[in-house]
């Protein structure tokens, strides 16, 4: 019994497997496929599944699976025997933001928004999660209604619909259709933007609003490239490139030893941390210089200037050794200065 296939891009067809609580994948021209998520029986352990309904494949082969009875959305590496909890919802947890029984799975192609219709307290809904670098498994999602119930008004219309979304489709441009399972009917929502010129007017506008953050980080552009318009013939199609400046200030650095001495000859190397008071967009250099009474290469090794602290990371350290460096002679105590 399956509801739900997908074709990745070498032409493999990964169909989902309800009854079995596996995914399948069958090559081209093969006569039998093999399991590739779940086949462990029915349960809730991360190399089971419980009743999938659905599937999505991303840009990199990874799997996405509604896993239903178990309340959640599973990511599936290639290759790997266990899968990864996207999203975690409940049976018994009745909230208007938590998930109930996953139906359908859509993805966009910067494998960033996730949409999942499914149920939501007592109704049916979509709500779709943004799948970014900090992605928080426990986060809440967010509705693709605003209006969080279960009647939508059709085309302006006064009259409202029961919705009951199954299953969920993307265009290229981004814009969600969806079937009606009670109403019979496909429905299509606006998603990516667009300028709307009213009847009897000359112009339209598109608002953009830049979103504040705290992060140091490069300057961003958004590319906005016209479409074919509807009832209108467009004479531009030109991209038009916006940037965003970044306006925050740089982290600032603190610095930490491993150990405050370090004996000759020994197994044990002193780390030398550098660590950011806030994540930053860009790579960090420090550099430094090496002075004191010891020896560099001959009674001591560091690793070479600057400090790097990588774009999205915390902290970033040299090293600095006395593994191999022995002499018999006894002198007194020797020094190593950084300075940064």
């Amino acid at each position: 019994d399956s509801y739900s296939f997908a074709v990745d891009s070498n032409g493999n067809v990964f169909i989902a497997d309800r009854n079995n609580h596996r995914v399948m994948k069958w090559e081209p021209g093969s006569n039998e496929g093999e399991p590739v998520a779940g086949g462990n029986g029915v349960g809730s352990e991360l190399r089971q599944l419980n009743d999938p309904i659905s599937i999505v494949i991303d840009s990199n082969d990874n799997l996405y699976v509604a896993d239903r009875g178990n309340h959640r959305i599973v990511k599936w590496a290639k290759g790997e025997t266990e899968g990864t909890v996207l999203i975690q919802g409940f049976n018994n947890l009745f909230s208007n933001d938590i998930l109930r029984q996953p139906q359908y799975l859509a993805l966009d192609e910067n494998n960033q928004r996730l949409y999942v219709s499914g149920e939501y307290y007592y109704w049916n809904n979509i709500m779709y999660w943004d799948l970014s670098e900090d992605f928080d498994p426990t986060e809440k999602g967010i509705y693709f209604f605003e209006n969080n119930n279960k009647n939508i008004s059709i085309n302006g219309s006064n009259q409202s619909y029961n919705i009951y979304p199954e299953n969920i489709q993307l265009d290229n441009y981004g814009n969600l259709y969806f079937s009606l399972s009670n109403s019979h009917g496909i429905l299509y929502k606006q998603v990516s933007p667009e300028i709307v010129v009213e009847a009897g007017e000359t112009t339209g506008t598109l608002t953009i609003t830049a979103v504040s953050d705290s992060s140091d980080e490069q300057d961003e552009t958004l590319i906005l490239t016209p479409e074919t318009p509807v009832n209108a013939t467009n004479t531009n199609t030109d991209a038009i490139t916006i940037t965003i400046t970044d306006d925050d200030d740089p982290p600032t650095v603190s610095f930490a030893f491993s150990s405050d001495d370090i004996e000759e000859n020994s197994s044990n190397d002193v780390t030398l941390t550098a660590t950011v008071s806030k994540i930053s967009g860009k790579d960090i250099s420090i550099p430094f210089t090496v002075s004191g009474t010891a020896t560099k290469d001959t009674e001591y090794t560091i690793s070479d200037s600057p400090i790097t602290i990588s774009a999205g990371k915390s902290s970033g350290s040299i090293t600095i050794s006395t593994n191999g460096k022995d002499d018999s002679d006894i002198e007194i105590i020797e020094s190593i200065i950084l300075t940064y």
